[in-house]
């Protein structure tokens, strides 16, 4: 079978002429993002890279797409202070970011698609896609870090989601995520280790840079014990769902202000 005949082709084991015929015949670019970061006492620091780049190479069996290999380290303010993280500044990764699409322009690429399983990513995804935007790059981007996630989760899973006052929320390595490994690497997960974990803030919080680590011996939030492989299929079925479902209506509207542009083109 031919490299190019699959679902979807990664990039990093294809010869030069193979990409450029991938991009011809693909159009979409899927990026993967992800941190090495502490997941509490169960999981591991690998957690947001495995899960972003799960998702991300399901999403291109979908489309399609071609898969690029994946960023490793994201932004971890909050959790840097734990052993093991490694934090880029936001600065460093949209620089990044930008490269790399700007490469991927280069070559045609009509859409790219960035899936950061870290979500922590998200900002600084943001704003490298608006100054990318305003440089007029001729690629159309996509950002996602489990959107409608917490929707989702309603019916599947049990527990509550930590929130933090009413600025913040999180189910890192809580029973969402924990669900979402046991699915995708459960040789990976420690559940003898998992714990429950609401930790109490004080009411500033939310207003003003505190560290995970002054709130959280632990690492982890919400319940964790609760998770279980089946909760994470479905999850991840979902997750995917929605991403495909929004890449592809982006992706008709874009081909159709293309032809909407040629057609006018031709007129003149």
């Amino acid at each position: 079978m031919a490299k190019n005949s699959k679902k979807s082709v990664e990039l990093g084991e294809l010869t030069w002429q193979e990409a450029e015929k991938a991009f011809k015949d693909r159009k979409i670019v899927i990026l993967p993002l992800g941190s090495i970061e502490q997941h509490g006492l169960h999981l591991p620091m690998n957690t947001d890279l495995v899960l972003g780049e799960r998702i991300a190479q399901l999403t291109a069996e979908r489309i399609r797409a071609v898969l690029l290999p994946p960023i490793p380290f994201g932004q971890v303010w909050s959790a840097r202070e734990f052993p093991g993280v490694i934090s880029l500044m936001p600065a460093t990764l949209k620089e990044v970011v930008k490269d790399v699409c700007r490469s991927l322009a280069r070559h045609t690429v009509k859409l790219i698609v960035l899936i950061s399983g870290h979500q922590g990513n998200l900002s600084v995804l943001k704003e490298a896609v608006r100054e990318l935007y305003d440089e007029k790059i001729s690629t159309k981007i996509l950002f996602f870090s489990y959107p409608e996630i917490e929707a989702m989760s309603k019916g599947i899973t049990e527990s509550e989601i930590w929130r933090g006052g009413t600025l913040d929320s999180t189910w890192h390595a809580g029973e969402i995520e924990t669900s979402l490994m046991l699915a995708v690497k459960p040789e990976n997960c420690h559940m003898e280790r998992a714990v429950i974990e609401f930790p109490r803030v004080p009411p500033w919080y939310g207003y003003t840079a505190i560290s995970w680590k002054e709130i959280n011996k632990v690492g982890s939030f919400g319940n964790a014990k609760v998770a279980t492989p089946e909760k994470g299929y479905q999850l991840l079925r979902k997750s995917v769902d929605c991403i495909v479902e929004i890449i592809e209506s982006a992706w008709s509207s874009y081909s159709k202000e293309n032809t909407s542009q040629k057609g006018r083109a031709n007129e003149l």
